[in-house]
């Protein structure tokens, strides 16, 4: 509240304040998930969140009145907001003040987060229904046509990415890779949770070539990294969210192969981000080449790992900042959300009805940025309409939420619990830093998913189906 009343007589934290602000929710966040108080997709937002501000800290010794330095915000171009105080001020405190909003709404919770007591106790499970084995297949080669579609048309090694489109792209379709990956997330979920040996084992290792198949050969290798955040959302699914009997690493285990997922796919993203417009018709030898040349190259050093997308992404809260300062826009309203709202349909529908989206591809608030690269933080649309106010509440109101959801889906045993779970995290790196379009969109596709995967299970009776001794059959729970 109190930066809501700084804010209306135009007075801002001191930046070590917000910076003190975001490092304690950060140091609240991974109590409380050691402690079991807070889930893990809950914990990605907070990460996907804050990873933006990871350059402000940089500005707690820089001189404002001496000459500009060379750093910027990963690099980037510089431009004068970067180097105002008073803008950096503003930026920073809508972080410190977002962030907090969510902190408090997870505070709200007054008990852990994981499956009740009886459940853990349990010494009977109900496997689950699960597709057969050639609906899962069908399941499959759909989730492989749409990730096919989104995919750019040529590799990094026959063309630069910024100049190759993808089949979605020419039929404005953009959200191929998303309904994709929603589908791949169910066919997995099925998999992991499959109470026949048989058809377990056969789907696991399918939907694992599957994944290698997406993630290398039609992203990586095409210079695109969207299935980043799927891949992660998978890993968490595997160590965390099904408990396997026969598999059963230790807790430190656990958190250890997360740490390595998070460092391969940070060192994957690094490099395809710089190899996807220079490896055009390389030979055997040039990628080696090209990753040695980073390695010696201080942007790409230890610290360089700091920069990435979402450094670009910081570039929008310092543009509203900026301008709510030297340009004093008049707060929207609420407008963004009622455009948010009527950008709903796909485009290719859009464009068969005659529809024009306020928000879609090349119009909307990501357009609208003074600085940026085609996307806008979670703070941007709140503060664009409703000012300090609406960076504390929005935040605390959607944190509330899918705290609620997360927890509900941790007690509940079923392949459409954990598909969301992996959802809601793959897609909020694209929610939190492209806008919030992609997270109304992935709720919508599961809604639809859901109903459908319903449909496509075998018809079973109540008493048919098998009690079997906890042994061998995997459990939707907390691991």
């Amino acid at each position: 509240m109190l930066s809501i009343g700084l804010f209306q007589t135009n007075q801002f934290f001191p930046l070590w304040l917000s910076v003190a602000v975001m490092s304690v929710v950060g140091f609240y966040v991974v109590c409380q998930v050691v402690k079991k108080w807070m889930g893990l997709v809950m914990a990605t937002l907070f990460l996907a969140y804050l990873l933006p501000f990871v350059h402000l800290p940089e500005y707690l010794w820089y001189d404002f009145s001496g000459p500009e330095p060379l750093f910027g915000f990963g690099h980037l171009l510089s431009n004068p907001y970067m180097f105002d105080e008073t803008t950096i001020r503003l930026t920073a405190m809508l972080g410190a003040t977002g962030v907090l909003g969510m902190a408090f709404a997870c505070s709200l919770f007054a008990s852990p987060c994981g499956p009740r007591r009886v459940e853990r106790q349990s010494g009977l499970l109900t496997a689950l229904k699960t597709m057969s084995l050639r609906v899962w297949l069908l399941w499959v080669l759909i989730g492989l046509l749409f990730s096919s579609m989104a995919a750019p048309a040529e590799t990094i090694f026959t063309s630069s990415y910024t100049t190759v489109v993808s089949y979605s792209d020419s039929i404005n379709f953009g959200s191929s890779w998303l309904i994709s990956y929603i589908i791949l997330s169910f066919a997995a979920a099925d998999a992991l949770v499959e109470h026949r040996a048989t058809n377990r084992k056969i789907k696991r290792w399918l939907i694992s070539i599957v994944v290698v198949y997406v993630f290398v050969w039609l992203q990586l290798l095409r210079g695109d990294r969207a299935a980043i955040p799927f891949v992660f959302a998978l890993t968490l699914a595997r160590l965390f969210w099904v408990k396997d009997p026969n598999w059963g690493p230790s807790r430190l285990a656990k958190w250890l192969g997360v740490g390595l997922c998070i460092l391969v796919l940070c060192v994957l993203g690094v490099i395809i981000g710089v190899a996807r417009s220079e490896m055009v018709d390389a030979n055997l030898k040039d990628p080696l080449v090209l990753i040695g040349n980073m390695w010696s190259d201080e942007r790409y050093a230890v610290s360089g790992l700091l920069n990435g997308t979402w450094s670009a992404v910081l570039l929008t809260p310092l543009s509203v900042a900026g301008d709510h300062l030297f340009e004093s826009i008049a707060p929207r309203w609420g407008s963004d959300y009622v455009n948010l709202l009527l950008s709903t349909p796909p485009g290719f529908v859009a464009d068969a009805i005659g529809w024009e989206r306020p928000i879609g591809i090349h119009q909307g608030p990501a357009w609208e940025m003074r600085y940026g690269s085609g996307g806008t933080h979670a703070v941007v649309l709140p503060f664009r309409n409703f000012g300090m106010l609406g960076v504390f509440v929005i935040p605390t109101l959607w944190t509330f939420a899918i705290c609620r959801v997360e927890r509900r889906c941790l007690r509940s045993c079923s392949v459409g619990s954990l598909s969301l779970l992996m959802s809601i995290t793959l897609v909020s790196p694209h929610w939190l830093w492209y806008g919030e379009k992609n997270m109304v969109t992935c709720l919508i596709v599961w809604f639809v998913l859901s109903r459908s995967y319903r449909v496509c299970l075998p018809k079973v009776n109540a008493d048919q189906r098998p009690a079997i001794k906890g042994f061998g059959i995997p459990s939707f729970r907390m691991g």
